[in-house]
């Protein structure tokens, strides 16, 4: 037993996702049922003791319960249950995060302070055929929120798919890490003042008194500069190295190759300058232009979410995205932020997209891949009608910002020796009432997909 009880105050809410992201991995098996507990009132701050499970926590104030069941067969249920409490010990020491309270319980009080516990019951279970059994039941009680629950929800269904000792059915919770994650708020992003550096962008050359990149932007939805943010044959080599995979979308509208790019890589890759540019980016577009593009009436609409304030609207994504396409490679038609009509919204909370190339001596008529931007455009179906659009050059050091609204293509490859290579960075304007939602599950594969949050 704990002697003594500590107080931890934490604060909740994605951070979650990223901690289970980053933590090891965990073997969850088992679970077919999950039924949620009574809808308490919730609260982003909690100040909770960290004691043994002999406290009854369910009493407190802001705390809601969850229970998973893993049902045990009716026959040798003793050895089912054998295996299951030899998991849950294995979960109880596969991370730092969780803190043993006994050999059924433990604490995650990283998160203000999460108990979790396993016991078996037998009773009337609200299964298919209504019958008595045994099963395991394992509760979650303590302040977690359903964005919180829903992700840790997620590490428990994966950890099964990965967990070939267990062959209970997993169909409901697989369902219900489905339904979550088919409809969850993307990440605000991070407050752009963090990485403001003004004097770097006027000596890249970019936002100099002259105000025509504001009267472009204005009239055609977009800019570029020629910049001396120039790659290197070894840049290009480092960042190819890093290169994952291909996007989830469907190889007839893109087949670029990605990845995405911490402060950590850039550095690693020789790319650092480049990376801190792009970063620096929001800040002056919220200190100069979003103040210009907004009137009174436009700031009376406005619910900024959290870091974004109505006076700066805009934040930064947590990565970068680097983008490879090699000899028949290319991206059709699209927005990076579509208005879904049906729905009244728009895709997501990207506002402004900044991209810079880093290819020698490209040129878009024997080497294809051009940036085709229509201005004006704002859905791929009007291309077809249009008549004006503009190729942009992907040259080493050029870098181009424009309206993520605006539709734009990726001219396909023709070079058989060269690969275009790209910095991507989405400025987000995150609101709290424009009703955005992201789908990250991936059902084809039955997980979920966790970089599409950021």
């Amino acid at each position: 037993m704990i002697a003594s009880c500590r107080r931890i105050h934490v604060t909740l809410g994605f951070f979650l996702i990223l901690i289970f992201q980053l933590s090891p991995s965990f073997s969850f098996s088992g679970l077919s049922q999950l039924d949620n507990g009574n809808d308490l009132s919730r609260s982003k701050l909690v100040e909770v003791d960290a004691c043994h499970d002999t406290v009854d926590v369910s009493k407190r104030n802001n705390v809601k319960r969850h229970n998973i069941m893993f049902p045990l067969p009716s026959q040798e249920y003793k050895k089912e249950e054998t295996s299951i409490r030899r998991w849950f010990q294995e979960l109880i020491d596969s991370t730092a995060y969780f803190e043993r309270l006994g050999n059924d319980s433990f604490a995650v009080p990283i998160f203000g302070n999460v108990l979790v516990s396993l016991e078996r019951e037998h009773a009337t279970a609200n299964y298919d055929d209504d019958a008595d059994r045994n099963y395991m039941r394992m509760e979650i009680i303590g302040t977690i929120d359903e964005e919180d629950f829903g992700a840790l929800a997620a590490k428990l269904y994966e950890s099964q798919q990965e967990d070939v000792s267990f062959s209970t059915d997993n169909t409901a919770l697989r369902q219900l890490v489905k339904n979550h994650f088919q409809s969850i708020k993307p990440h605000p992003g991070t407050d752009a003042s963090l990485t403001e550096d003004t004097p770097l962008l006027h000596k890249i050359g970019l936002f100099k008194d002259d105000d025509s990149w504001m009267t472009s932007i204005f009239t055609k939805g977009f800019f570029t500069w020629d910049t001396n943010l120039y790659f290197t044959n070894e840049n290009r080599m480092k960042l190819s190295s890093l290169l994952e995979s291909k996007t989830w979308q469907d190889s007839q509208i893109r087949s670029d190759t990605v990845t995405f790019l911490s402060k950590k890589d850039a550095i690693k890759c020789g790319v650092e300058r480049q990376y801190e540019a792009l970063m620096a980016i929001a800040h002056y577009l919220n200190t100069n232009l979003m103040t210009k593009w907004m009137d009174e009436s436009a700031h009376e609409n406005t619910s900024p979410r959290l870091p974004a304030t109505i006076d700066h609207p805009l934040t930064n994504p947590s990565t970068i995205q680097i983008a490879e396409y090699k000899k028949g490679e290319f991206y059709v038609p699209h927005s990076d932020n579509l208005l879904l009509e049906s729905e009244g919204r728009h895709a997501n909370y990207r506002r402004w997209t900044a991209i810079l190339y880093g290819n020698d001596n490209w040129d878009t008529a024997t080497d294809g891949g051009a940036l085709r931007i229509y201005p004006n455009v704002f859905n791929p179906r009007d291309v077809a009608t249009s008549t004006q659009f503009e190729d942009i050059n992907p040259a080493n050091g050029k870098l181009l910002l424009f309206d993520s609204r605006l539709v734009h293509s990726v001219e396909k490859i023709i070079s058989t020796e060269k690969r275009r290579i790209a910095m991507t960075l989405w400025i987000n304007q995150p609101e709290e009432n424009d009703g955005v939602t992201v789908d990250v599950w991936n059902d084809e594969q039955s997980k979920v997909e966790w970089y599409r949050l950021l």
